[in-house]
């Protein structure tokens, strides 16, 4: 075979690897939000099945003639070249893995995500546990499998959402914004600031936030010509393809904000997921770097954006339109000490921007200790409870509002807490670069002139794909190193000058 003839046959065995992905996404989100209650037991075995043909796709021999035939090539493209070495990279990983382990992991997930979710339902967790501790057997498994020499279980499951980040590298990072954002908390704290915002006298129907939200997402720049929205327990987003994207939400008629904000973020989300180069189209090459910086496009979006007042001298107007009877009494400062409020929350998603990632750092330590097997499940509430008497003075009322109240555990996705706090800080230093790059950038945000700001994201951070680590490519993009700094700034600037 010519070697045209090798890169055109590995491409093309990228994609069907791509299209099994696809697949498996599909029945992933389709789980979440249309799958009939009893449909739990079959489609988790589907997934599985389909699991068990991408890693066979993934580990056959000619996969890796081909990847090793193309990557001895000199010539191409650098993103051709970035294309095959992170594929390479991705399948040496799944070679890792016995196939029927991935399967089985597959399986208990999808088990485990569908009776978590009963037992939100239903306030009990006894038909989840069971399935919960087959699944963490598991994942310490996966981990021995990936782990490098001297790397910790936590580690290696790290490695799958936050490529080439380590512990050494983030830890420092996390304990130096833990002092940041307790000082500044015993700042507000002292000064009056920790004030829960006062409900809405009114309520926001559940038929005019789905009009709202569906108008406000085209106003970002999502095309909803490639992406739908659609409602699940919790809120998330779904890239089947750059071509078909899915964000959901919940909804809450007292109190708008909840709903408003989650899909700011699923938005942020989603704009990445769309902002890829057609022609890399199922390949790497129009795949996120990390989950972190899939992150730093969300929060970015929802917090620097959303939260800014400059948004909502624009958007209010707008908002009191479809809401008088909940808003028509509420001027813009009022509505905005909503917006900025600072409080302690049982709960992470309605958690605001300061102490939102104090319950990310409880989580991560947390799921350190399940992982490596210093926290037992059944000891799982009581660590849960302390920790959360620690950081915000408060014990849950109900799992809900404890434990159960994520689904990442129950999906199996240890080592993903981390990147939503990546996320954070990086969202800060882009803030920082565009303020620097567009000098009206505060003007931009109040007129909803998003095309200028979209297009330097595209160029920056979603067109890069994976030609390089989610490090890398921040370090590019803002011009700074990985720190709390500018995070840190940005709070300050926000909530306390």
């Amino acid at each position: 075979m010519t070697q045209p003839d090798i890169q055109k046959k590995l491409l093309e065995q990228i994609r069907g690897i791509y299209a099994l992905r696809a697949a498996l996404s599909l029945h992933g989100w389709d789980q979440e939000t249309k799958m009939p209650i009893g449909g739990g037991g079959s489609r988790a075995f589907v997934m599985a099945e389909l699991a068990g043909h991408l890693h066979k796709a993934m580990t056959h021999p000619e996969m890796f003639d081909l990847l090793d035939s193309v990557a001895l090539e000199t010539s191409g493209s650098p993103e051709w070249k970035a294309c095959v070495k992170a594929m390479r990279k991705d399948c040496l990983r799944k070679a890792k893995l016995p196939i029927s382990l991935d399967k089985a992991l597959v399986q208990a997930a999808s088990l485990a995500q569908h009776a978590w979710s009963e037992a939100r339902n239903h306030g009990n967790p006894s038909g989840f546990l069971p399935l919960f501790r087959q699944l963490v057997h598991l994942k310490r498994e996966e981990a021995d499998c990936l782990r490098e020499p001297g790397q910790s279980k936590y580690e290696a499951l790290l490695q799958t959402y936050e490529p080439g980040v380590t512990l050494a590298m983030i830890e420092p990072v996390f304990d130096s914004l833990e002092v940041g954002l307790t000082g500044i908390v015993e700042h507000l704290r002292e000064n009056g600031g920790l004030i829960k915002p006062p409900p809405f006298p009114g309520t926001f129907p559940r038929g005019q936030q789905k009009s709202y939200l569906k108008d406000m997402l085209p106003r970002l720049g999502f095309d909803m010509r490639r992406g739908r929205l659609d409602e699940s327990a919790h809120p998330f987003s779904e890239g089947i393809t750059r071509e078909d994207v899915r964000l959901t939400v919940r909804y809450h008629e007292d109190n708008f904000l909840d709903s408003y904000f989650s899909l700011l973020h699923e938005g942020g989300h989603g704009l990445y997921e769309q902002g890829f180069d057609e022609e890399w189209l199922m390949t790497p090459m129009a795949e996120a770097v990390s989950l972190g910086v899939h992150e730093s496009q969300s929060r970015f979006w929802e917090n620097c954006v959303g939260r800014s007042r400059e948004y909502w001298e624009g958007e209010y107007p707008l908002l009191v339109q479809y809401f008088p009877a909940a808003l028509g009494s509420i001027d813009l400062d009022s509505f905005m000490r909503r917006v900025q409020s600072v409080h302690p929350s049982a709960v992470r998603v309605q958690a605001d921007e300061i102490t939102y990632n104090m319950h990310i750092l409880l989580r991560f330590r947390l799921e350190k200790l399940i992982v490596e097997g210093d926290l037992g499940i059944d000891e799982l509430e009581s660590a849960w409870n302390s920790e959360m008497q620690r950081w915000f003075w408060l014990t849950p009322d109900h799992l809900n509002e404890g434990y159960l109240q994520d689904v990442h555990w129950a999906a199996g996705l240890f080592g993903y807490f981390p990147t939503y706090t990546l996320g954070n800080l990086w969202a800060a230093q882009i803030r920082e670069k565009l303020i620097e790059v567009f000098p009206r950038y505060h003007f931009m945000v109040r007129e909803g002139h998003f095309g200028p700001i979209l297009e330097w994201l595209r160029q920056n951070i979603h067109r890069q794909a994976r030609k390089t680590n989610s490090i890398e490519l921040m370090r590019n993009a803002t011009g700074c190193e990985l720190d709390s700094d500018s995070f840190l700034r940005y709070l300050r600037e926000r909530y306390i000058t």
